[in-house]
């Protein structure tokens, strides 16, 4: 039996439910995760999981922590998930490869690391995301800074740890021209999961008798384009009197804001649309809630502005199986769905967001005729928990033998 240790957020990209593939694959892993997480799902105390840092702490000590617990688990290998703002907020994500040099130091087992968020050091990459709200303490750099805080980030990554492990080709791409790692480094396994539905649940219209809702989902951030939603949403009500749109939101501390969900709530009443536009948001969603929206929505919209970020969409994966048309922005978040068109509608600015919706609403049966259900069905046996787990022990198991 091989043992892993795996840092992650539990709630976050179907974690859980690899983590439970790799136990019942006989793999021991260890999921080391933040408190907030766990209180946030209601995850009882298990001998699997631990808690290793706190969202809230202001000092980077999840770093001395996280350590600890890998130590305490003596694993074979040890595969740490990334994401800039993953430890808390962006300045003690700078600390991220001092985690990964003790780990080095006091283990000396194989590490991989996860690559959530991949940002191109092109000027319009870089500056696109410098700007981020979420970026807001990095605005004032210069952008040749700023892409040299990146590069030297990746490049310290790279060489502490054993293997990368990307979402797409275009990440390993990006990994190779970019940031200069070789290409026998990265690893191309998809971490985002699809959400497995009850077949009862699958394709089911929406309830209310003669309303076409739209549903769009995440976390409350302004790099989602809520905005952009709201106000083209104005323009679907005069075609489409009877449209509703259904706005889904995690606000959780340090990540997201309530500031900006009471923006988008006065937008909405600014524009005349409280009767059209509703928001059901909190610190966690519950599952129970979200699958009965999922159910009766018309059509799914994540109008995303992250447009120059490489990663993978946690709410496309989500609602992908449901089998009902997908509005979104064409990013390269979300380059990695490019194969399944019949199921995806994309858009290019927010006019073209207004009149998408207005076709993709008037035209419902057609394209719900046009959705091919083997391409659905290809895509999601790929990205199971389980078709993920395998794909990771395969290569723990090549990294622990190449190293032993």
């Amino acid at each position: 039996m091989i043992s892993i240790c795996s840092v992650a957020p539990v709630g976050w990209f179907e974690v859980l439910d690899i983590h439970e593939e790799l136990l019942k694959m006989g793999v021991r892993d260890t999921l080391i995760t933040p408190k907030e997480g766990v209180e946030l799902i209601g995850l009882p105390a298990r001998d699997d999981i631990a808690v290793g840092w706190s969202l809230r702490r202001k000092l980077p000590l999840y770093v001395i922590n996280i350590a600890k617990a890998i130590v305490k688990s003596r694993p074979h290998a040890v595969h740490v998930h990334h994401e800039y703002s993953l430890f808390g907020g962006k300045f003690k994500g700078i600390f991220f490869p001092v985690l990964l040099m003790l780990i080095r130091l006091l283990t000396k087992v194989p590490i991989i690391v996860t690559l959530h968020t991949i940002i191109p050091l092109d000027d319009k990459s870089v500056i696109r995301y410098k700007h981020l709200d979420s970026a807001r303490l990095l605005a004032h750099l210069s952008v040749s800074l700023f892409r040299l805080l990146l590069r030297v980030a990746i490049k310290l990554i790279n060489a502490l740890s054993d293997k990368l492990i990307v979402g797409n080709e275009r990440g390993r791409d990006v990994l190779i021209e970019h940031y200069e790692v070789a290409r026998d480094k990265i690893a191309v396994i998809p971490f985002q999961a699809v959400k497995l539905y009850e077949l009862t649940d699958v394709g089911e219209v929406c309830n209310h008798v003669g309303e076409k809702l739209v549903v769009s989902y995440g976390s409350m951030r302004k790099d989602k384009g809520f905005e952009s939603l709201i106000k083209a949403f104005s323009d679907v009500i005069e075609q489409i009197p009877n449209a509703r749109l259904i706005i889904i939101g995690s606000v959780r501390p340090h990540q997201t804001s309530w500031a900006y969900l009471n923006k988008l709530m006065k937008l909405a009443r600014e524009l005349g649309l409280e009767k059209n536009v509703s928001f059901i948001c909190s610190t966690f969603v519950s599952t129970d809630k979200l699958h009965e929206i999922f159910r009766k929505a018309s059509v799914f919209c994540f109008p995303y502005e992250e447009k120059m970020v490489i990663g993978s969409s946690g709410a496309v994966a989500e609602v992908i199986m449901l089998g009902k048309p997908i509005v979104l922005t064409k990013t390269l978040m979300l380059l990695e769905y490019k194969d399944l068109e019949g199921i995806l509608v994309f858009y290019t600015s927010r006019k073209r967001l207004s009149n998408t919706l207005i076709s993709v609403l008037r035209n419902l049966d057609r394209i719900k005729d046009r959705i091919s259900s083997s391409d659905v069905n290809y895509f999601i046996r790929h990205r199971t928990p389980k078709a993920i787990a395998e794909r990771l022990v395969e290569l723990y198991t090549n990294l622990i033998k190449r190293k032993a």
